[in-house]
């Protein structure tokens, strides 16, 4: 049944994201710390909540939330299975993308994410953030940064 409710309360919060974001923040964030819970239903309302709180930050460019956001739900996401983790880990860096100057910010938080992946032995996640790394140094015009990722990246593919 509290499950139930959760999903309910995640729809709520995706409604109100538009009329009254701070009430909407608020419930995303009841669900959150209340953990990913036990039940496939459980774990499925956890990720709606967090990805539904990350477009709120995004919608309102609150870049800085939307930072520790990623770095605070780590922590649990760990405990899910890697492929979940690492999909849920892009798809909260990629909220990023639509927000305008944020080019440092990425690199900061994706850094930060390459550093995390290496510590929980998430090889794949980390390839691939390091490949969004790459991407970012471009754009932001750092060509020796990329350079040097990119020759670490083909080696360790080799």
């Amino acid at each position: 049944m509290a499950a139930d409710s959760d999903a309910k309360r995640v729809e709520e919060a995706k409604t109100l994201s538009k009329t009254e974001p701070a009430k909407a923040e608020g419930t995303y964030k009841e669900i959150l710390n209340k953990g990913p819970g036990q039940s496939d239903a459980a774990v499925r309302d956890y990720e709606n909540a967090l990805v539904g709180l990350g477009e709120l930050y995004r919608d309102h460019r609150q870049t800085d939330e939307l930072s520790q956001l990623v770095e605070t739900t780590r922590t649990v996401l760990s405990s899910f299975a890697k492929a979940k983790t690492a999909k849920l880990v892009r798809q909260l860096l990629d909220l990023f993308t639509t927000i305008p100057n944020t080019l440092d910010i990425q690199i900061n938080v994706t850094k930060s994410c390459i550093d995390w992946a290496i510590q929980k032995r998430l090889g794949f996640l980390r390839q691939s953030l390091e490949t969004r790394l790459v991407s970012l140094y471009m754009q932001k015009q750092s060509y020796y940064e990329a350079l040097t990722l990119i020759n670490t990246l083909l080696k360790e593919l080799k």
